[in-house]
């Protein structure tokens, strides 16, 4: 599952969705307003979505070493949350969320939604990050509200399946 998700996170080739990366950065802004009124969406350019995530995780982590020193880990490459911190000698494990929209429709894997029913995770959501740039001169990420949402999992959310995965019985 960690490969898959890194080759998705790193993915630079063609688009497999049939659109070249001309017409996904022309359609930035008409995304951004897309967004804005359904909450977060996937978002099909690698690199702009890479440039959102880094910006997101960056502003947590700044808030992250003021509430727990250098007690925190980013362990995102391999675990089903980005963070690990240390409180007091109890584990804190935190989520983070970045997009362009108002935030409050947001998306997480089958594993960030079943872990966070089943542990305490914390949840940050940066919302409303700016973004500028293009495919060819790469994009610069910035601003953003954060929100804390702690035990998010247990939180009044409602967690909607978007897709399902099928495998064929023998």
């Amino acid at each position: 599952m960690n490969l898959v998700r890194r080759f998705i996170m790193n993915y630079e080739g063609q688009s497999l969705t049939g659109a070249d990366s001309k017409t996904v950065s022309a359609s930035v802004v008409e995304q951004d307003v897309e967004e804005s009124i359904r909450g977060q969406g996937i978002v099909a350019n690698a690199l702009l979505r890479r440039a959102i995530e880094a910006h997101a995780m960056r502003r947590v982590k700044a808030l992250l070493k003021k509430r727990f020193g250098s007690a925190h880990a980013d362990v995102s490459a391999s675990e089903p949350f980005d963070f690990l911190c240390s409180a007091k000698g109890k584990a804190v494990k935190v989520e983070v969320k970045g997009t362009r929209s108002t935030g409050e429709s947001l998306l997480f894997s089958a594993a960030e939604v079943a872990l966070a029913r089943t542990e305490p995770v914390d949840l940050y959501v940066v919302s409303g990050i700016r973004v500028r740039g293009n495919p060819s001169g790469g994009y610069e990420a910035s601003g953003g509200d954060v929100e804390h949402i702690p035990n998010w999992g247990r939180s009044k959310f409602d967690a909607v399946p978007l897709a399902f995965q099928i495998t064929r019985r023998s």
